[in-house]
């Protein structure tokens, strides 16, 4: 048997409620529908019952909490995080004049 690839158009999520569609066979629609289309595709392709069911309850308690799972990098820091890992393209911190005497062997003051 061949594998043939049917190409249903894609979805995305774009927030809370909200979602974009864009179908293969000329339907574009976004807002609370194309959200809940989203989801329901989801659940469908999921392999068993026991998935399904914990996927659905997941997001619904998700839902309810406004617990939000996943986060997005945006390259600003701040805080102690900023000190160890300096945002991608920016120069490296030197190290304070005391550090750099002690590891070349200097004695402190």
């Amino acid at each position: 048997m061949k594998f043939v690839y049917w190409d249903k158009g894609s979805l995305a999520t774009i927030g809370r409620n909200r979602a974009v569609a864009d179908l293969n066979f000329g339907v574009h629609f976004g807002g609370f529908i194309a959200w809940v289309m989203w989801a329901a595709i989801h659940i469908v392709y999921l392999v068993g019952y026991r998935s399904r069911v914990a996927v659905m309850r997941e997001w619904v308690w998700n839902y309810i909490t406004f617990y939000r799972g996943s986060r997005l990098i945006t390259g600003v820091q701040d805080g102690q995080d900023a000190l160890h890992h300096p945002a991608p393209g920016a120069e490296p911190m030197a190290a304070p004049a005391a550090a750099v005497n002690t590891a070349q062997g200097a004695s402190k003051p």
